[in-house]
């Protein structure tokens, strides 16, 4: 049975805004990164295990809002995408690492060295906050052209 114009439309839309979410997130997570010192910050291939390349480590970047953070608060990666995303931090011969963002008005971010299961804010550090980001900062973020060396 085909979905309904009305079903799809809807469907478009939140797949839009989680794509939207997701990279808000990541060109948040690179500005706050660079405040902190980090160098050589660039984005990886939409495809690849990891989003972002540090001058020290590859990351995994996941965004939340403050509406999902009370329901979905909780990283978690199955055994099949961590031994993918350890094998791509070997290959750039860096530490693997994820950031977790949760935005809306205010951006606040966290990070854990290594990748696995665990919850935020509780098994992550909080390295940076941004207020108004949109204003500070603006939506979207850099080119993505990244080519692994």
């Amino acid at each position: 049975m085909a979905k309904s114009k009305t079903a799809c439309i809807d469907w478009s839309r939140r797949n839009l805004e989680a794509h939207q979410t997701g990279f808000d997130g990541e060109h948040i997570a690179m500005n706050v990164l660079e405040k902190l010192g980090h160098e050589g910050i660039e984005t990886t291939l939409h495809k690849d295990a990891m989003d972002l390349v540090t001058d020290t480590h590859v990351l995994e970047v996941k965004t939340f809002t403050d509406a999902t953070k009370k329901d979905l608060w909780q990283i978690s990666v199955d055994a099949e995408q961590k031994a993918k995303k350890l094998a791509f931090a070997a290959k750039h011969g860096k530490k693997p690492a994820c950031v977790a963002v949760v935005k809306d008005g205010e951006a606040i971010i966290y990070m854990r060295d290594g990748v696995g299961k665990f919850r935020v804010p509780g098994r992550m550090k909080e390295i940076g906050r941004i207020a108004d980001w949109k204003k500070t900062i603006g939506t979207g973020r850099k080119e993505r052209f990244y080519v692994p060396r």
